[in-house]
């Protein structure tokens, strides 16, 4: 801090005031820490997919992205998220597609099993219906996940989306979790 006052030699408009000025440090943010504070929000995005945001900080989190944008590592922010992202989106979708594949599978054992129009074959139709019903409800409780998540993470990274995504022409965060 630096302490000036201009007043001091002039003693009809008081000696003793100070004006007192912020120090400011303007150094830019090199690779290695923009990478770092990157990781950091990454692992901040994985816990929030995980389920786990009781335990961040979002205000630190939204701090860190404003400063990688800040000091012109947007494109790094940006293709990161994407990543993250893709990956998440993958892992839900795995899920989903291996359910699919057993109510699959369970269906063919009722073609082999049932064979004609008896009471087993329609006792295992039922249970392919369930399946499919599970497939169903499954498929809906990870779009609801997703989308709180994505508010989520939206509102972490809200600063690059209205300063660093529309010079870009980029999609923003949330519609990236859509794409």
């Amino acid at each position: 801090m630096s302490f000036n006052n201009p007043n001091r030699n002039n003693p009809q408009k008081g000696g003793a005031s100070y004006k007192i000025t912020p120090f400011r440090s303007y150094s830019q943010m090199d690779n290695t820490s923009a990478l770092a504070t990157f990781q950091s929000l990454a692992s901040a995005m994985d816990e929030i997919h995980n389920r786990n945001a009781s335990t961040l900080s979002f205000e630190e989190l939204y701090r860190n992205a404003y400063n990688l944008v800040l000091h012109k590592h947007g494109n790094l922010l940006y293709e990161g998220i994407t990543e993250r992202l893709t990956v998440h989106l993958r892992r839900c979708g795995g899920r989903l597609v291996r359910l699919q594949r057993d109510i699959h599978s369970g269906q063919s054992a009722a073609v082999v099993i049932g064979g004609g129009g008896d009471a087993k074959s329609n006792a295992i139709t039922g249970s392919d219906s369930l399946l499919q019903y599970r497939l169903l409800e499954e498929l809906s409780k990870a779009w609801t996940e997703h989308r709180i998540t994505m508010v989520m993470v939206r509102d972490i990274f809200m600063y690059m989306d209205r300063t660093y995504v529309p010079q870009q022409r980029k999609r923003p965060v949330y519609d990236l979790g859509l794409w």
